[in-house]
């Protein structure tokens, strides 16, 4: 799973362990507007009305957070798929129980359950090496023309888009300890310039505010 990236002047991000499941907080510490970097990921949610499962962030969103207003959620693997909610479960509605304790729980006892797609894993192992397509499809006994397909299926984009997500977050990470050339060069790209267009054209944000950005585990 991907990190998430947060502006830590404006939310206030808390991950846990609870019974082997990483749930996350956020709170608002002002009332603001986040911006949601894409990481390829989908998340459940504790909300007031039941369980919701967020679509998958492929692209730049906003959304807006009030001043103490906190959101618990669950991320999910990113090659994860036939995702299952059981809304009757009798534990959404132990209102007592903190929000973070209720989601560990319903993974648990089988109330959230999913499966990770065994091609999309493989896709993804191939992007983390800069591995091309084809020799993970190889790799997986499939044609390239399946993985591609299987990829788009469940990740609601194609494999090159998919790449630069990835190739995004890594620039990032690299960022914490490399000068941007060399930050760039590393996860990647061609050079700064590329690094740059790229990030404005997925998130829409310069590179400083882009390296501001805090990293949740």
């Amino acid at each position: 799973m991907l990190p998430g990236l947060h502006d830590a002047a404006a939310v206030e991000v808390r991950e846990l362990t609870h019974l082997g499941t990483r749930v996350w907080t956020d709170v608002g510490r002002r009332t603001t507007v986040i911006r949601l970097i894409p990481d390829l990921s989908r998340d459940v949610l504790a909300t007031p009305e039941g369980p919701a499962l967020i679509a998958r962030t492929v692209r730049a969103v906003t959304m807006s957070l009030d001043r103490a207003q906190a959101v618990v959620g669950v991320r999910l693997p990113i090659a994860a798929t036939d995702i299952r909610i059981d809304p009757a479960w009798r534990g959404w509605r132990a209102r007592r129980r903190p929000a973070e304790d209720r989601l560990a729980d319903a993974i648990a006892e089988g109330a959230v359950g999913w499966r990770e797609d065994p091609l999309v894993a493989a896709f993804l192992s191939a992007a983390a090496t800069d591995t091309r397509i084809a020799d993970a499809a190889r790799a997986a006994f499939v044609s390239e023309r399946t993985l591609r397909r299987r990829v788009l299926a469940v990740l609601g984009v194609g494999p090159v888009q998919a790449r630069r997500v990835l190739r995004l977050h890594r620039f990032h990470h690299s960022l914490q300890r490399l000068p941007v050339s060399e930050a760039a060069s590393s996860a990647g790209y061609a050079d700064q310039s590329h690094a740059a267009r790229d990030l404005r054209s997925l998130v829409g944000m310069p590179l400083r505010a882009f390296a501001a950005l805090h990293v949740s585990e």
